[in-house]
């Protein structure tokens, strides 16, 4: 019964997008819209025997990326405040649905932040053995903490934050190998294992496998889900992130993975890439061999 009474308010909504998960709920559109549509959730919920709880409702005006905001929609936006006054209103940055970042803004937010995280758990490294050391950097407290958004968001747009976040791996991998590791040697430890590698990935090489299969594998869920008028259009993010592919691969078209849905293939793709190009640049006969 439950269930069927939270459909038919579902049914009610009218905003363009609107997004239910349990007891979480997502509304998009026209300001006149989501006002509607919120004020019917506050009046209904009580006969479901549920509360909207004010404290985690998060307000963002897209309009506000470009400048301030017109008067009709600071009034909506006003009116949802009166209705439900501890509803945060967003800055830029901090636009994020389920953790992951929205715009290019919130994602270089949520990077740095990734970033002091790794600073931190990195500290406490120390007081563990080396290899104890190199199987948490790699297996926990790197890649595997930043993979999920990697795959949310065009990441790899962000670069100098995808850059700090690198040079933090760089370093704590320096410390625990308690040696040098200039640009040669880091370039070949981020490779995978099987490429000789030490298999601690750096963000920039997994930004655009993640992204890319993420988005390609998600079009026939946008394809259901999405507006008619949204889905003429290209995804820009898509596209920005598939000609960064062929310039990653000096656009080398012949080296397009055969199964785009799988991060693997993709990252594999770039490794391989990588990797001959290691070999092709290494000067002696001793570096070829240690790479093969």
């Amino acid at each position: 019964l439950f269930a069927l009474s939270t459909m038919d308010l579902m049914k009610k909504c009218d905003s363009e997008v609107d997004i239910w998960y349990l007891d979480d709920i997502t509304l998009a559109g026209q300001p006149e819209s989501v006002l509607s549509d919120f004020t019917k959730i506050l009046t209904e919920s009580d006969s479901l025997g549920l509360k909207v709880n004010d404290k985690k409702c998060e307000l963002f005006a897209v309009q506000n990326v470009n400048g301030p905001l017109n008067p009709s929609t600071a009034t909506q936006m006003a009116e949802i405040k009166e209705r439900a006054p501890r509803t945060k209103i967003l800055p830029v940055e901090d636009l994020t649905l389920l953790g992951a970042p929205i715009l290019e803004a919130s994602g270089e937010a949520v990077l740095l932040t990734k970033l002091e995280n790794l600073k931190l758990m990195v500290g406490r490294l120390s007081v563990l053995d080396a290899h104890e050391q190199l199987y948490l950097l790699k297996n926990c407290f790197a890649l595997p903490k930043l993979n999920y958004f990697l795959r949310s968001a065009p990441c790899f747009k962000n670069s100098e934050a995808m850059r700090l976040y690198d040079e933090e791996l760089r370093l704590a991998l320096k410390k625990i190998m308690n040696g040098k590791l200039d640009e040669k040697s880091w370039e070949q430890c981020c490779l995978p294992t099987a490429y000789g590698g030490v298999g601690v990935r750096c963000a920039s090489d997994i930004s655009l496998p993640a992204f890319l299969s993420s988005a390609i594998g998600a079009r026939e869920g946008m394809n259901n889900l999405l507006p008619q008028h949204i889905l003429e259009n290209d995804y820009q993010a898509l596209v920005d992130a598939e000609i960064a592919w062929k310039e990653a691969l000096k656009n080398n078209d012949a080296m397009q993975p055969d199964n785009p849905n799988l991060q693997a293939s993709w990252d594999l793709t770039l490794s391989n890439f990588k990797y001959e190009q290691i070999l092709e640049n290494a000067h002696s006969q001793q570096d070829k061999a240690r790479l093969r």
